[in-house]
């Protein structure tokens, strides 16, 4: 039984180096090992890694030429979902040694930055864009949006199913519990929960 796992454990992970070679050749330029899941949907030449990249299955990248810059050892989940527009204002920025669990989504309309050391659970929403909707005269959906951006700080862990609205900025060393809605930025070292989120305590 062990060398049956073993012999799946091997070939699952020859298969991913496999795919990975080709993505490398045709559409991410990463600079170390590239390990892509089962059906992993990429458009255009996207992705820019320091190296030792995990894509996870089912997960979809889709964006502009370069909007996507990644640091080493950077580990996606499955079903991921990665969202860049043709602005220059967006754009996903993540540095070293990150990881995320499944369905994750980056909306990343207005930008977002992530630093190094930043761990999220599964079912994680990044929305840096906002509908307008102040002036009755109009239709919501013709009033536009705006984009200021998502910029999370070193070494922070974010718990499942929390919800990061536009604008806001978290600092470095936060942890946020889980199903947090992030509406407002948040000062180093702190902890929050609650929706919208709260600081609860310091991390001394």
């Amino acid at each position: 039984m062990k060398q049956i796992l073993k012999n799946i454990f091997f070939e699952r992970k020859l298969e991913f180096l496999i795919r990975g070679y080709f993505y490398k050749i045709s559409k991410v330029t990463c600079r170390g090992r590239l390990q892509v899941g089962r059906k992993v949907r990429i458009r255009a030449r996207l992705i820019d890694s320091n190296g030792h990249l995990r894509i996870g299955s089912y997960t979809k990248i889709q964006g502009y030429i370069n909007s996507i810059k990644l640091g080493e050892y950077i580990t996606f989940g499955e079903y991921n979902t990665i969202l860049t527009d043709f602005s220059h204002d967006s754009f996903l920025k993540i540095g070293d040694r990150f990881s995320c669990g499944d369905y994750v989504l980056f909306g990343s309309a207005g930008g977002i930055t992530i630093g190094n050391d930043v761990i999220f659970g599964q079912n994680i929403r990044l929305h840096a864009q906002n509908h307008n909707f102040m002036d009755t005269s109009k239709l919501i959906r013709e009033q536009g949006t705006t984009e200021k951006g998502i910029s999370i700080g070193n070494n922070c862990w974010v718990g499942s199913g929390t919800v990061f609205l536009d604008g806001v900025t978290v600092g470095s060393g936060c942890v946020i519990g889980a199903n947090s809605v992030v509406t407002k930025s948040i000062p180093n070292n702190s902890v929050v929960a609650g929706s919208p989120a709260k600081i609860i305590k310091k991390r001394d």
